[in-house]
């Protein structure tokens, strides 16, 4: 690659990224993490708002546990003290169960780093899964 080339993809990138930054400015609760798991990706800080929780969270995968009724399910959300698991709901049906993860921010007006974690939640069904689909309820 020429010297001219290495300057245009670096500017491309730096403009990328700054976009992409100038986009996630808004400053809004930080979501939390369950586990310590390792970090992927970083980005700026923002302040919390305590308490807050956050809109559900999209979900990797799942497994199911060998009683057919536990699930754990991986995520990725942010880091501790900022972003805190709240809660995993499922909703059942006969033909499909719909999973949400909620985490909140943290105690206290704290600054955080923007730092996604892949994280992992656990519910228990109230019936075996069996051939029922499950459903992201974040989507």
């Amino acid at each position: 690659m020429t010297n001219r080339r290495w300057i245009a993809t670096g500017v491309a990138l730096a403009v990328a990224l700054t976009l992409a930054l100038a986009a996630c400015r808004e400053e809004k609760p930080t979501q939390e993490v369950r586990s310590g798991s390792p970090a992927v990706t970083t980005v700026p800080s923002v302040t919390t708002i305590p308490g807050e929780r956050g809109p559900a969270h999209r979900w990797e995968g799942y497994t199911v546990g060998t009683d057919g009724v536990t699930l754990t399910f991986t995520y990725y959300a942010g880091v501790e003290p900022c972003s805190v698991f709240d809660s995993i709901v499922a909703e059942e049906s006969p033909d499909t169960v719909r999973v949400s993860i909620y985490e909140r921010s943290g105690p206290g007006e704290t600054v955080c780093i923007m730092m996604a974690q892949l994280k992992s939640a656990t519910v228990t069904l109230a019936a075996p899964l069996g051939g029922r689909t499950v459903v992201d309820g974040a989507t």
